[in-house]
Formats: C-alpha cells, structure tokens, sequence
C-alpha cells in the first residue's frame, strides 16, 4: 500500500486554512456578525442564481400574501441577522 505524502500545495492550503481558522476564531462575536452582515450583502448582489433561488421559495411560501419588495427585504433580513 502507498502512503499517502502531501504536496506543496496541500501542505501551504491547510496551513492557511488552518490560520484562518485560528484568527476567526479569536475575533469578538460582534465583529464576527457585522462581517457575516457585510458577506451577505456581497452574496445577495454578486449571486444572481442564488438570490433567484432564495426569492422563488419565498414566493412559494408566501404566494400573493406578501409583495415582491416584502420578500426581497425578508431575504436581505436573513443574510445579515441569519437564522432565528
């Protein structure tokens, strides 16, 4: 059987991943939401398909009861409050 031996590439991949891991989980939960707020933001305006997507299921769990601006505000909601 061979053993396994990372390459470079894997080695610089987990060491870095690894450092992120470390630096977040040292930052205050406060500055951890705002940023998750602020990522949100960038996935809302940059994810064309995913905001289709997350839109067509509020659309089918509110029909007509709700306006299409109420359900784009819920959706922005839940990306910077996330989930209750």
């Amino acid at each position: 059987m061979h053993e396994f031996i990372p390459t470079l590439r894997q080695r610089l991949e987990f060491w870095g991943l690894s450092l992120v891991v470390w630096v977040v989980g040292r930052l205050p939960y406060g500055f951890l939401r705002r940023m998750a707020g602020v990522l949100g933001l960038l996935v809302f305006a940059f994810d064309k398909r995913g905001r289709e997507v997350a839109l067509a299921n509020l659309d089918s769990a509110f029909g007509d009861s709700r306006s299409r601006k109420e359900k784009q505000r819920i959706f922005v909601e839940k990306f910077f409050r996330g989930p209750s």
